[in-house]
């Protein structure tokens, strides 16, 4: 069964590092890993001080905090929608991002190349090094402005359900820390901030302030949850196993007081029997805190440590993916965990879950819906072992991040 992409053979040299991502600030890093590396790069720094355009819009976005923060008013939705880039702005910035690519070779080897190994604009690899910095802002400036009107004036999110804001955006008490956060945001600005600085920060504060930063938490995992078992991975004999991995979706509860449901613990104990028969070396537990909204519970963190208390599963063979909001993501978060952990692709790994969860991943309707959130399929279906197994081959493209989904990117 294939796992390279196309846009891989054809960009030879341009495949994705199998590591883990650098991270630092885990919220934005994770949405915008295209500007965090703008920032971090002082190549991005000096050629955009030294070009007119580019200083007169960093000038003119950084000014935009200010005039935000002249009106006290208790209705601050003008002002917060006063933060999104501007389609024109977008088109702008593009244009230059494309000349000062084009024109200045060291700029290009500093952004083009790691941003290709990322592997977080994959879906973009077969453009040229000036669209595809291009394209990557444009996705990048459309997050930006899809989470300050989710998250600063209550505009339904992809899943609103689950995904909407904490606070009332009418209510007086939020408008006063909106404007609040303006005289915060205006008192730590410097000049030599990056042009999108004024309305990144404030959309991840916006983030931040409705208890929206689940795409943060527990990061980075390699260093921590996930520790014993990326050691693990090095050394693992994998000709020994049928399987790289045993995955479990969540199946989350919808009690506010239940932190595991039933249906997962009992398909814990399938788990580790099927871990204690040797069919893989590890178990790959997904879900984050999502059920009911706002959940102090994490889902993975709960089944791993059901399988450690009730099952003596050791934490060496557990991965979690705490994050995960939906079973379609459940397999591209597992895909870019395999990935990044170095487990090797050419071998299948094994969902394990419950028969209506496992069927559903299986058919069409659920290939539908990978397709019209991702733009892919994240993995490929293998056999049917039982009515809870079925084997899945990760796909390389589920590294694409998506800025529309910012609580999972």
């Amino acid at each position: 069964m294939p796992i390279l992409t196309l846009a891989l053979v054809l960009f030879v040299g341009t495949a994705p590092l199998p590591r883990p991502l650098p991270i630092r600030s885990p919220l934005i890093d994770k949405n915008f890993y295209f500007l965090s590396l703008l920032e971090r790069t002082p190549a991005f720094q000096k050629a955009w001080q030294e070009d007119p355009q580019g200083r007169e819009i960093q000038e003119r976005m950084r000014d935009r905090l200010r005039v935000a923060f002249q009106d006290a008013s208790l209705d601050q939705s003008d002002e917060i929608r006063s933060m999104q880039v501007s389609q024109a702005e977008t088109s702008q910035i593009a244009d230059i991002l494309k000349r000062l690519v084009r024109t200045n070779p060291t700029l290009r080897r500093a952004i083009a190349q790691p941003l290709r190994q990322s592997g977080t604009a994959i879906l973009s690899h077969e453009l040229s090094d000036e669209d595809l910095v291009a394209k990557v802002w444009a996705e990048c400036a459309a997050g930006i402005n899809n989470a300050i009107l989710v998250y600063g004036t209550g505009k339904p999110g992809r899943s609103a359900k689950i995904d909407s804001m904490f606070y009332d955006p009418k209510a007086p008490i939020w408008n006063a820390t909106v404007h609040n956060l303006f005289g915060i945001l205006v008192e730590e600005s410097k000049p030599t901030d990056p042009f999108f600085a004024p309305s990144l920060r404030f959309a991840a504060k916006l983030m931040e302030f409705n208890r929206r930063d689940e795409a943060a938490r527990f990061e980075p995992l390699e260093k921590g949850e996930n520790r014993a078992a990326c050691r693990a991975v090095r050394g693992t004999k994998w000709e020994k196993f049928p399987y790289s991995v045993i995955l479990v979706p969540g199946l989350g509860p919808e009690e506010p007081e239940v932190a595991l449901s039933p249906a997962s613990k009992l398909i814990l104990g399938a788990v580790a029997r099927r871990y204690r028969e040797g069919k893989a070396p590890f178990i790959l537990v997904s879900g984050g805190s999502v059920h009911p909204n706002q959940t102090p519970f994490c889902e993975a963190i709960e089944m791993k440590r059901s399988l450690m208390r009730d099952f003596s599963v050791p934490e060496s063979a557990i991965l979690i993916d705490p994050h995960a909001r939906h079973t379609t993501t459940n397999l591209r978060n597992a895909a870019r965990i395999l990935y990044r952990y170095g487990f090797p692709l050419s071998r299948p790994g094994l969902i394990t879950t419950n028969t209506y969860q496992s069927q559903d991943i299986q058919g069409p309707a659920f290939r539908r819906r990978c397709q019209n959130t991702f733009r892919y399929q994240p993995f490929e279906a293998g056999k049917r072992l039982s009515p809870i197994d079925l084997e899945f081959f990760p796909k390389i493209e589920s590294l694409q991040i998506d800025p529309q989904d910012p609580l999972d990117p």
